[in-house]
């Protein structure tokens, strides 16, 4: 549940940096700042969001801190990934148990793909160079979900790094599942563009042929792209119709679980032969266990 606020004045400040905005009908506000920040900045700098004039009889000072994702100056590739039946098993194919799970439960109840959290923290160190590789996670979920994945992802262990998604009413939730993927994706590409890009999601609804735009849309700049197959029914052949017509100098690969993505984010070079054989322990482990 949230209580939305129209109007409201604030400021945003990075560093020695601050744009004011206001807030829209729906209580969104958007901006874009350009700090003043080294190379040596990063990957985490603290923000701080205020009230920038009174507000409804508030006139004492009110602020957030908020923490933005700065990749430093040695990063070279980053990652864009999906979150539902991507890294978390929400069962999107299964509308009634996936209505069930996400009105039940918490952060710490909801189960992560076995071997998710291993390779994704792979592929942030990558296989020793010691860059920067930032994440970005591109979901269908609604804003109202922000805290609950932020949690998810620090209690399953996964690389932390800007959540961005979609409005659960009025104007901003007009937008496709597709557009609004899409749309998200083209401003990360947009604000890093010295990044090169690995897209992971999963095939159980528009990730391979939102993937296969953002490729076809940014020649040089996707190095990989992983679908995780959830489908109902494999054989529906809607995958397939999109591989038929692929650009095959950038691999698409379709894989049952985390170890087939390690396997050949491996051989690719972007993570070492003993970061994917943890990925493929914690496949191969038993549910309950201890890794």
């Amino acid at each position: 549940m949230t209580d939305e606020l129209p109007g409201v004045p604030v400021r945003v400040r990075v560093g020695s940096s601050a744009v004011e905005t206001a807030t829209d009908d729906e209580g969104y506000f958007d901006l874009r700042i350009e700090p003043h920040l080294t190379g040596q900045d990063g990957p985490w700098v603290e923000a701080l969001v205020e009230l920038s004039q009174p507000y409804r009889g508030i006139t004492a000072p009110v602020t957030t801190p908020v923490r933005v994702r700065v990749p430093r100056a040695d990063a070279r590739v980053g990652v864009i990934s999906d979150v539902d039946d991507t890294i978390m098993e929400t069962g999107a194919q299964r509308a009634l148990t996936m209505v069930r799970q996400t009105l039940t439960g918490s952060a710490l109840t909801r189960t992560a793909f076995r071997g998710a959290p291993e390779l994704y923290r792979a592929l942030c160190a990558g296989d020793g160079e010691g860059r920067d590789r930032p994440f970005f996670y591109v979901s269908s979920s609604p804003w109202n979900l922000h805290s609950f994945l932020v949690a998810f992802l620090e209690h399953r262990g996964f690389p932390l790094g800007p959540l961005l998604l979609r409005d659960l009413l009025g104007g901003r939730a007009r937008r496709s599942h597709r557009s609004g993927k899409l749309g998200h994706i083209a401003e990360v590409l947009d604000l890093h563009p010295d990044l090169s890009f690995i897209l992971i999601g999963d095939s159980g609804q528009h990730d391979p042929q939102i993937y296969a735009d953002v490729v076809r849309e940014n020649p040089g700049r996707i190095i990989a792209v992983y679908i995780r197959e959830v489908r109902l029914d494999p054989g529906d052949g809607r995958v397939e119709a999109i591989t038929d017509g692929w650009d095959h100098t950038i691999p698409f690969v379709l894989a049952a679980d985390s170890a087939v993505v390690a396997d050949h984010a491996a051989g690719l070079g972007l993570l070492s032969a003993s970061q994917a054989e943890v990925v493929h322990r914690a496949v191969s482990a038993v549910p309950g266990s201890a890794s």
